[in-house]
């Protein structure tokens, strides 16, 4: 009988702390999904550290974005993920915790979501597995004042709208409240401003940046539906005012003359 892969037998391991509650079938494919990859990512580097490292990380990740939608997540349920590769892996928990993070909020899977799904979503995890406390998204509105798209956490403060104004302006702010400015076709479109955990200001940036690259697409994706939604309420309403013009020609011409020959 061989001896069983320590990193195989660490994946299982994980798996059992999502195993503890009956799960749906949708999360038995998800965690069956994600070891099949961590085990090919560990197999393709030669089981080495390195890729034992990598395949614990994108384990992690990967039933972290799976399950996002099935469960209540708090801060402590993926920290406590964390803490277990960190200890398998002898790697700081900061480290482990941050390329968790970058991981799940660059997942392709969240833009195949609804936009406004999708954005709540991003917000979503980078609250809850990212070194934020809060976030919120901001644009410029009609009347040209700075407006909160949405938003988690605590409420958006004063000192958040002003950040945000800033990052539109395409400033970038590190310190404890921190902005990025989201980009649509190269320029400012809008604005992601969170509040770093403490002791943890550059991996707030690092993921408010990844973030920002996701959020992009999704309010492009949003401004286009609208766009698309917009027409066809357009063209709609030109037909039905195209129809009360033919209905009052009718009325007023052709009806008139054929009352006029009855009579």
């Amino acid at each position: 009988m061989g001896i069983e892969d320590p990193s195989t037998a660490y994946l299982e391991e994980l798996e059992q702390l999502f195993t503890h509650v009956e799960l749906s079938d949708n999360a038995r494919v998800v965690l069956s999904a994600a070891r099949r990859r961590a085990a090919g990512v560990i197999e393709a580097g030669d089981g080495s550290q390195e890729a034992r490292r990598a395949g614990l990380v994108d384990f992690t990740a990967a039933v972290l974005d799976g399950l996002w939608l099935e469960r209540d997540w708090r801060p402590s349920d993926p920290r406590a993920l964390v803490e277990g590769i960190a200890d398998f892996a002898a790697l700081p928990v900061e480290y482990v915790a941050v390329s968790v993070a970058l991981r799940t909020l660059t997942d392709p899977a969240v833009l195949e979501l609804p936009p406004a799904m999708a954005l709540d979503a991003e917000l979503g995890m980078l609250s809850t597995f990212g070194p934020v406390t809060s976030v919120s998204v901001w644009t410029h509105g009609s009347d040209g004042a700075v407006h909160c798209l949405a938003h988690t956490g605590s409420p958006p403060s004063r000192n958040a709208s002003r950040l945000a104004r800033r990052a539109l302006d395409g400033e970038t702010v590190s310190g404890l409240l921190q902005a990025v400015p989201v980009l649509r076709w190269g320029e400012p479109d809008s604005a992601l401003v969170a509040r770093a955990r403490r002791g943890a200001r550059k991996q707030c940036m690092a993921c408010l940046s990844e973030a920002a690259s996701m959020i992009g697409p999704l309010l492009e994706r949003q401004a286009l539906l609208q766009e698309t939604a917009n027409r066809e309420r357009a063209v709609v309403q030109a037909g039905e005012r195209a129809l009360v013009r033919l209905g009052l020609d009718l009325h007023d011409g052709s009806m008139q003359d054929l009352s006029a020959v009855g009579l």
